[in-house]
């Protein structure tokens, strides 16, 4: 295996960090270990820029040596792709192509395995994977031809995600979930059909690649440690039970390539919303760790070496981020808690320009009781029908662009005759597109950061019409078409609702803008300032409560098992890992004691009263 030495991650250093940073001792291990193994990295801990510093040093020298293998990337995110290949033209590697590999889990799936085993078993190439909001459209009508005959409500799409296809060797189809439902037959024929006709999910990618794998095992996996030397998983907690098994399997008695797992076993949400045990548990003993952040301070590290599903008793906060001391902030009325978070980092003179400012909750509707305004989303038939139109302005801007080109085609390339075109033609191409243009609209709607996404859809959208239609096309053409698609997408997401999403999505006291969301929401985003607020979406029910002891110091070990105790831990390990410089908890001052109080300010919390806030800064 190739070596990497002290002179290579110098020489990587600078590109990365900058002239006044340098990977710390623990880093440099990381990118230097040659070995197959679990990276456990704390948040903050410069994870994914790590594993950058040595995909570019392998690569160079793969290249510099005249070697024929390659190094097969993977990650959960388009975004985090993006990451990844952007950092590496910033080092001079500007194509990443044959023998490596390096996109999401869900193109790794597609890309080696699904395409191939669909092509196989039916004998057919229509087909594209769609996201599942827009999937459950073409449910509804799929359903409505084998619904019961006694059925008289809207069709259940509930099951998209409720449920997931199975392939046996004779490429038989069952579905699996909703079993006790009566129309369960009905569902069964209903994706099927859909299967057959080329519409499929995510979860379907991974019946056929299970397929695939097992029935040609052994030369799936010598045509892979032939190929890849080098395996990197980002990201692996995000990773589902079936995902995982499945690499698991492809990679099994694999003596020839380094497998690194790279992750934070504390952060894993996936089971929370789908009800699966975690499906990377690495074991304690044998973890390669990076426990340092450079996010936050030693005042932060302190409440999540407890506020976590294992006692981080080595977990380190950096010397060079001043955080503040935590706080509890107790509430008579909920009501009053944002304008008393707000006049209090006003109070501390934090610079609330460098970053966002974020109150965050287990559920949307906890994240509402504390602000009347707060909506989730629209409804499903309004963001369905904006996404519609979104898609039909795509396929518009391309025609006229096909057309221009081929006057003589203009029927053949007509707008409402691109969506089969492109899925008869070139169908893994225009999965990709639609793909990456369903995370621009959610990320526009939600008011995120987008550009890495917009850049990515220029570059697909370009290959399309130069590469795919062989269109002689100047690089300010295919930009042209891509922002007037953008400002369309701006006007149906934002501009019509833009007072709502402004008076839903944040609060604003002076001039502290504070934006709110769930805990998963913000999941893997770095905040100036992060208020979790106590979720009580039920009178009898608090998850501060819960966890309290691991907030104020102990941590129970008996008690990480019970599944709710273990859920909320994680959740609040995730929110109180956000921010750099303010971490904090808002709770009913009926829901702590006056013991707990006392230990909860031994242990370093500064504890006030909402109300006193609100009175002592009050204008």
């Amino acid at each position: 295996m190739i070596e990497i030495t002290v002179e290579d991650i110098k020489n990587v250093e600078t590109a990365l960090l900058g002239q006044t940073k340098w990977f710390s001792q623990e880093q440099r291990s990381i990118i230097a270990y040659g070995q197959s193994g679990d990276v456990v990295a704390c948040p903050g801990s410069g994870k994914t820029t790590v594993l950058i510093a040595k995909i570019a040093i392998l690569m160079k020298k793969i290249k510099e040596a005249g070697l024929d293998y390659g190094i097969c990337v993977i990650t959960y995110t388009n975004v985090g792709v993006e990451e990844i290949l952007v950092k590496l033209k910033q080092l001079g590697i500007n194509d990443v192509s044959y023998p490596h590999f390096i996109g999401t889990i869900h193109e790794f799936f597609n890309y080696f395995f699904a395409l191939k085993a669909y092509s196989t078993l039916f004998n057919r190439e229509r087909f594209f994977f769609i996201e599942n909001e827009e999937y459950k459209g073409y449910f509804s009508s799929f359903f409505e031809k084998h619904k019961p005959a006694w059925w008289s409500f809207e069709a259940p799409t509930s099951a998209v995600e409720g449920t997931k296809l199975s392939i046996n060797n004779n490429g038989e189809i069952s579905l699996i979930g909703f079993e006790d439902k009566k129309y369960h037959s009905e569902l069964r024929e209903t994706f099927k059909e859909m299967f057959l006709s080329g519409y499929l999910r995510h979860s379907d990618t991974i019946a056929l690649s299970k397929w695939y794998i097992e029935n040609n095992k052994t030369k799936l996996s010598q045509a892979f440690q032939a190929r890849f030397k080098y395996f990197f998983m980002d990201e692996t907690q995000d990773t589902s039970i079936d995902q995982y098994q499945l690499i698991t399997k492809l990679l099994e008695g694999n003596k020839e390539t380094v497998i690194q797992r790279y992750g934070d076993p504390y952060q894993a949400l996936y089971n929370l919303y789908f009800g699966e045990p975690d499906a990377w548990e690495p074991p304690v003993e044998e973890r390669i760790e990076i426990a340092t952040s450079n996010r936050f301070g030693e005042n932060i590290a302190k409440i999540l070496r407890t506020t976590c599903i294992e006692r981080y008793a080595h977990l380190k906060g950096s010397e060079l981020v001043p955080s503040l001391e935590p706080h509890i902030l107790l509430y008579d009325n909920q009501a009053e808690v944002l304008e008393a978070y707000a006049r209090l980092l006003k109070l501390y003179g934090l610079p609330l320009s460098d970053k966002k400012v974020y109150a965050i909750a287990q559920h949307h509707e906890a994240v509402g009781h504390y602000h009347q305004g707060y909506q989730r989303a629209k409804s499903d038939g309004q963001r369905k029908s904006n996404f519609a139109d979104c898609l039909n302005q795509l396929y518009k801007v391309m025609s006229k662009t096909l057309r221009k080109k081929n006057p003589t085609n203009r029927l053949k390339y007509a707008s409402n005759r691109l969506n089969d075109l492109l899925n008869n033609e070139f169908p893994s191409a225009h999965n990709d597109l639609r793909s990456i243009f369903s995370r621009i609209i959610r990320q526009v709607y939600l008011c995120h950061e987008y550009s890495s996404e917009l850049e990515l859809f220029h570059l697909l959208y370009r290959k399309i019409l130069t590469e795919d239609f062989q269109l002689a096309l100047e690089d300010e053409d295919t930009k042209a078409d891509v922002e007037s698609i953008n400002n369309f997408i701006i006007k149906m997401f934002t501009v019509e609702t833009q007072t709502e999403i402004v008076d839903s999505n944040s609060f604003k006291h002076q001039d502290v803008l504070i934006h709110l969301n769930t805990i998963h929401g913000v999941k893997g985003e770095t905040h100036l300032s992060t208020l979790l607020l106590e979720s009580t979406i039920r009178a009898d029910y608090s998850d501060l409560v819960d966890i309290m002891p691991f907030l104020l110091g102990s941590h129970d070990e008996d008690l990480t098992k019970v599944i709710k105790i273990k859920d909320t831990l994680k959740l609040a390990y995730v929110a109180l890992s956000r921010p750099t410089h303010f971490a904090g908890i808002a709770i009913n001052e009926e829901h702590i004691s006056q013991e707990d109080i006392l230990i909860a300010q031994r242990h370093g919390w500064k504890v006030l009263k909402v109300g006193e806030l609100i009175v002592d800064n009050s204008e």
